[in-house]
């Protein structure tokens, strides 16, 4: 769920629900699905299995309102490449850097810059056109 909707209701406020909140919720199933594939890994160490599942469950395993709230805030589902970079392409790991930058000129500047459907439809063109020249 995007954080804007969150605050809404968590703080009780009303909140128009737009496209961009869905695009954004998009992001977010993207991650848990990137994560989700580095968790069923068989080639991992005993150490790294253990740093996934541990950021896995921090990241996405919430269910208080309030803790998925502040993960989505600090953007923790999208440090991914920050933290297991070595498990990523470099195609995959310049697409969640692209969608962490359109996360937070969402949230994080004055004047927001919404994401779009435009805007992740390039970026993810961009990432299969690399992924075919791997």
């Amino acid at each position: 769920m995007a954080f804007k909707l969150l605050d809404g209701i968590l703080f009780n406020e009303d909140v128009v629900h737009e496209t961009h909140h869905d695009i954004e919720s998009f992001v977010w199933v993207l991650c848990y699905s990137i994560c989700r594939r580095l968790l069923t890994s068989q080639s991992f160490t005993q150490v790294k299995k253990k740093a996934i599942t541990s950021f896995f469950h921090n990241a996405f395993g919430r269910v208080d309102l309030s803790a998925v709230r502040n993960s989505r805030g600090v953007r923790a589902p999208l440090e991914i490449p920050r933290r297991f970079s070595e498990f990523l392409s470099p195609p995959m790991i310049l697409l969640l850097k692209n969608l962490d930058e359109h996360i937070q000129h969402q949230h994080l500047t004055k004047t927001p810059i919404f994401v779009t459907h435009e805007m992740i439809l390039v970026e993810l063109d961009n990432t299969i056109s690399a992924l075919r020249n791997v």
